[in-house]
């Protein structure tokens, strides 16, 4: 608290003395930011919620901020902070006189954010007019804690629907099918670009932790920073690179707490492999084992590889049992084992179905299959051309990148 009030106090006492744009020049910006009022706004907020002083209330109800908007619809960011003040000033118990409006300009900047949500085809709460900007993922979880306050102000299911559906977005519900969390989905990001998780560049150095979030579509440009020439002329939605050299795009936001405890391997099923039924316990409700079909089980495991079959299953609870079983059952047990099409022809209809659809997370994990049911690269290749005619074009550029980054891991043979 004493360095709070020392920083606070020498803040106010230089309020001009703001870091130069030296334009990357030593590795990293300065973030510039031209207008520290709502800096000072948020300041006085918590030093107000931490010490309840007269002072600092007086120095939040004086800001412009606080009778001002302060919830711009495009996320906050770190030079707009009056949203985070005004969240805690709505959440936090105190004596501020105005207390019941600051919470409701919380509810009406959710409620924008849900018609924003509703006119989007992937239901994130974002739609800028000049487009992704830099760090776009992040600006979508900053709008999804508006969401969730106001869930949490006013219990209202909506709120709460609509956080779910943004982070649909975030793990890989978009125009790309690609999760922006590392480590979390089918197509998430490997080729990270950060200076402290360089693998990519050099392996000598740490890949980025489970649980880092890249930045995400831009199709802004900014000064200093190239554009990837790949992305020119694309969707706003689709100008993301998993490449260690698209900082624009794939510049790492942050890591939860799971990367400070390390990684861990995901739970692992305990395998009945004989008799009949073949049964799998989840390790997440031991008394529920899953009634598996063991023919579908087996060409599963075959097809998509053992290792992710034994981590769905071992996924497993109450919510998604049932539909371990279903698929197992009737797509792997049902038509996946039929004598009508060989293996290399069901993975190439099921590779142009899932590139038809637009299910590109689903569509790394079947390229894969389809290489063990003996499609050849070449072959893989055919497929998505023939895809480009009849599915679109912007369809099979996604898939192609999907497959670009399969064969270049998958060895060749």
């Amino acid at each position: 608290m004493a360095a709070a009030r020392t920083a606070h106090a020498a803040a106010h006492r230089h309020p001009h003395l703001l870091a130069p744009d030296d334009g990357g020049a030593f590795g990293g910006g300065p973030y510039p930011d031209d207008d520290p009022t709502d800096d000072f706004y948020w300041a006085a907020a918590e030093l107000y919620l931490a010490t309840g002083e007269a002072g600092f209330e007086a120095e939040v109800g004086a800001s412009p901020w606080h009778t001002a908007d302060a919830f711009d619809p495009t996320g906050f960011d770190y030079d707009r902070v009056a949203a985070p003040a005004r969240l805690d000033l709505a959440l936090a118990p105190s004596g501020l006189p105005d207390r019941d409006r600051v919470r409701g300009t919380v509810v009406a900047a959710a409620e924008r954010l849900v018609r924003i949500q509703a006119g989007q085809p992937w239901e994130q709460p974002y739609d800028p007019p000049e487009g992704y900007d830099w760090g776009s993922t992040g600006r979508i979880l900053n709008n999804l804690v508006v969401l969730a306050t106001a869930h949490r102000l006013t219990g209202e299911r909506r709120f709460r629907d609509a956080v779910l559906s943004g982070l649909d977005y975030v793990l890989g519900s978009n125009g790309l099918g690609q999760s922006y969390v590392v480590g979390h989905g089918t197509d998430h990001p490997r080729r990270t670009h950060a200076r402290m998780f360089g693998h990519a560049l050099d392996p000598a150095l740490p890949p980025a932790p489970s649980g880092s979030v890249a930045g995400g579509a831009n199709s802004r440009r900014y000064d200093g920073f190239p554009a990837d020439p790949e992305l020119a002329g694309l969707p706003p939605q689709l100008r993301y690179l998993d490449e260690p050299t698209s900082e624009t795009t794939n510049d790492i936001l942050r890591a939860v707490e799971r990367a400070a405890r390390g990684r861990r391997d995901p739970p692992r099923s305990r395998l009945v492999r004989a008799g009949r039924p073949t049964s799998v316990t989840p390790m997440t409700d031991p008394a529920r084992p899953l009634d598996l079909d063991p023919d579908g089980l087996a060409v599963r495991r075959e097809v998509l590889g053992p290792a992710h079959v034994d981590a769905a299953l071992g996924r497993a609870d109450d919510v998604t049992a049932e539909f371990q079983e279903m698929i197992t059952r009737y797509a792997w047990g049902g038509i996946w084992t039929r004598p009508g099409l060989d293996r290399r022809m069901r993975s190439a209809v099921t590779l142009t179905a899932l590139i038809a659809h637009g299910h590109f997370a689903e569509l790394e994990l079947h390229l894969r299959g389809a290489l063990r049911n003996g499609l050849t690269r070449a072959e893989i290749v055919e497929v998505l051309l023939q895809s480009a005619i009849y599915c679109g074009v912007p369809a099979a550029n996604s898939a192609f990148r999907v497959a670009q980054r399969v064969l270049a891991e998958e060895p060749a043979g």
